[in-house]
This record gives structure tokens, sequence and C-alpha cells, in this order.
């Protein structure tokens, strides 16, 4: 190629004029001299230690001077890659993998617990996603879990036989998610995006716990299997809670709401030793008290969140976020999750899944939902409009004239989100949950 091609290949006009004149002969003049240095690049990865490669390729790129006139800047702006930062990330690959085949090492051999290098998230929503696979069995399931089916129904039959198929799929990624030593569950570091209302997880998940629910009723198993199914519903409440999102609370409350009822029939069940008993208790004292469910962690992080990301529709010298975070004080939890999850949101918010025991649909109205998928949708396309607009520069300017405080009341004013679920009236029943519990747990001690 000559010297214009390369400019037209790499998309980028370089400010050598002289590098963009080179025909095809003067070019390939200029490219020879730089096999040394693509030779050295090349061997820095064979070095044995990042340091020894940097080392390396510093002392090469010192020489660059010592080039002929046009290769200097074809090999600093056309042809030679990212070498220290192709460099930084091969060396870090291979300490991770490294670390990685240590641990395996270990495992294998016994020395390690499979759980020390497990990742919570990973299998949370493995299970969730297990879950929503199953469609035609999960009315059977609704039915038991609730008691709702006598021991002579057809019913009976296909809720046991579901939940049992639930062993090695939903019900064993719980257990390995509880068996990771580490207890931080965090669901966003699973993928780049960001869906702020990831309606598929949360509902996933809390059929998973259902489907545990239902299980832990079974009449054929023996009160410790019945106990450790409860603990995989109480375990997956806690997983929401610790990642805290207004979504993630909704999920968790539900589930703990739910949990009532098992620990219940649990009560009566013959076989509960004082051991059983006391294992219970150390599990429902897992349910934070302090801040059940997240709810006001999930308002904290998410008025942190929204000031730092409206930051930027400010003037990037202009640092309002101490008038952001103020005006956010003054806002309800409804409105901050639908600005949330407009704004916020990288990709498009997901619908409920469908099936009895995965739909969220009781929680966060189908109607709300498409409101709110229709909002960032709009929101998207001003963007992208704005992006175009060649007057922003100077609307922006304007507004600058404007006292900081009063720009930033007058942009949130303009936030007009769809209208949400009055989760201050979940939050408010953060306690009738807790009480059902306990008092499910206090009526065993009676049945003793």
């Amino acid at each position: 190629m000559d010297g214009k091609q390369l400019s037209d290949l790499s998309g980028e006009q370089t400010e050598n004029n002289a590098l963009q004149k080179l025909d095809t002969e003067e070019f390939q003049k200029a490219v020879l001299p730089l096999a040394g240095m693509y030779q050295e690049a090349a061997a820095c990865f064979l070095e044995p230690n990042k340091e020894a490669a940097m080392k390396r390729l510093h002392a090469s790129l010192a020489t660059v001077e010592t080039l002929p006139k046009n290769s200097q800047p074809l090999l600093q702006q056309g042809i030679m890659p990212g070498t220290e930062h192709i460099l930084n990330t091969f060396f870090d690959r291979h300490a991770n993998t490294d670390a990685l085949m240590t641990a395996l090492q270990g495992i294998a051999s016994g020395k390690l617990n499979a759980g020390a290098i497990g990742v919570p998230a990973i299998w949370w929503s493995r299970a969730a996603s297990a879950a929503r696979a199953l469609n035609d069995e999960q009315h059977a399931i609704e039915l038991l879990r609730f008691s709702s089916v006598t021991d002579g129904s057809t019913l009976l039959a296909t809720a046991i036989t579901t939940v049992d198929r639930c062993d090695t799929t939903v019900f064993e990624c719980m257990r390995r998610a509880m068996a990771c030593e580490s207890k931080v569950v965090s669901f966003e570091k699973l993928s780049k995006s960001k869906v702020l209302l990831d309606l598929a997880l949360v509902g996933g998940l809390r059929g998973a716990a259902r489907m545990a629910l239902a299980k832990s009723m079974l009449p054929k198993l023996e009160a410790e299997q019945s106990l450790g199914f409860i603990c995989m519903a109480i375990a997956a409440s806690n997983a929401l809670t610790s990642n805290p999102t207004f979504t993630h609370a909704l999920g968790s409350q539900s589930i703990a709401e739910e949990i009532a009822v098992a620990v219940g029939h649990f009560a009566i069940r013959s076989g509960v030793t004082d051991e059983l008993r006391g294992k219970l208790d150390v599990a429902i004292a897992t349910i934070g008290r302090d801040d059940t469910f997240g709810f006001r962690a999930a308002q904290k992080k998410t008025r942190a969140e929204l000031a730092t990301v409206m930051q930027w529709y400010f003037d990037r010298n202009d640092d309002v976020t101490e008038a952001l975070t103020k005006a956010l004080a003054q806002k309800s939890a409804p409105w901050l999750l639908a600005v949330d999850i407009v704004y916020r949101s990288n990709d498009k918010p997901s619908e409920s899944a469908g099936g009895t025991l995965v739909s969220m649909n009781d929680l966060l109205a189908p109607e709300s939902v498409k409101e709110i998928i229709a909002a960032w949708e709009k929101k998207s396309k001003q963007d992208e409009k704005k992006r175009e607009n060649k007057d922003v520069q100077a609307e922006l300017e304007q507004s600058q004239r404007i006292p900081q405080h009063l720009r930033v009341q007058k942009f949130v004013g303009r936030l007009d989100p769809p209208t949400m679920r009055d989760i201050a009236l979940d939050m408010n029943r953060v306690g009738d949950a807790l009480s059902k519990i306990d008092a499910a747990a206090a009526l065993r001690a009676a049945k003793k």
C-alpha cells in the first residue's frame, strides 16, 4: 500500500502530510527498518515476567529516534500496535490462569475446598436460569407449595416428579452457590451491561426459592432434608439482599414472606429435634435486621450513582454533584427507581419472565414495566439526536448563566418518569415479613 491507503485504512488522518504522500515504493522503503522493532516486540512476550518484558520494550522504543525520518511516524501512527497494553494484558492473563490452575490442582488433590474459588453470583444466576426453564409443571409446584394438593391428587405426583428432577439442576446450582466461601454476591459483575430492571434474574431466583420451599414440604423427606431446602430459600433471599437494588429488595422480601409458610409446615413435622430447631434459628438469624432486604441501602446507592451519572449532563468543569445530591434527597423511592432505570441502564430493561413461579408481575405491574421500557427507548433516541445537534454547546453555554442550584433543580424537575409501584408501602411491610417467620419459628417450639 501507499501512505494514503494506510491513512484511509486506519480511519484516521495522520498529522504527517509527508507520510500520506508516500508512494508504494517509498512506503515499502520506510517499512523495512521497522522489522527489528517488531522482532523485539515479539521477543518481549518470551520474557519470564512482566517487569522484564516492559524493560525490554522500553529499551527498544528508546531507539525510535535512530530510525529513518519516514519510518518514525509510520511506526507511531500507522503500524505498531499498542504493545505495552497487549503485554500488560498478556502477563495479567497468564498470572490469573496460573493462580486458577494452582487452585484447581489443590482441589483435585483434596487440599483445597472447591468453594474457595467459587463465585456465588454465577451459581445463583444459573439456578435462576434453570428455574425459568420449567413451564408446564409450574402450576403443580405452586399448588404443592401451599399444600393445596391432597395425597390422592394426580397433581401431587407431577409436583413430586418435577421437584425431584430439580435436584440435578436448580438445587445443585443453589448448593454450589451456598458452598462458596465468598458470601459477596455481585450480579452486576457477570455482565458489562447494566440492566437495572433484570426481572428475569430476580424472578428466576424467586422461582428457584419457591421450588426449594415446595420440596421442603414433601412428606417423604426427613426433617433434616426439609430444613436444608428451607435454608436454600433463605440463602436465595439473602443473595438478592447482599447486592442492593430496589428490584432485588422486592424479590428478597417476597421470598422471605413465603418462607414463613414452609417454616410453619416444618414446625409440625415429626422428627424435628432440638438440634434441627437450633439450625433453623441460625438460618433465620442470617436475615439482616438492621436494613432488612436492603431497601435503605438500595435507596442510598441509587441516589449516589444517579448523582454521579447526572453530573455528565452538565459542563465537565462544573461540579454539581453536591447540588444533585441535595435535589435527589427530596425524591421518593419509586421516582429514584424509575429514573435510575431510564437514565442509567446501558441496555433495554427486561420484561417479566413467563411462568407461574418466575413471573414478577405481582411485584412490578406489566403496564409500569412497559412504560419504563418506552421511556428508556425515548431517552435513547433523544440522546442520539442531541449528539447530532450542533446547537447543544450553545445551549449549554447559555444555561451556565443561570445559578448552579437553579440549573440542577430545573434539570431534575424536567425528569418525569413513569409511575412505579409505591415501594414505600413495601418498605413499611418489612417488619410484617420478619414477624411471620418469627411467629412460625415460635410455633414449632410450642409443638415440641
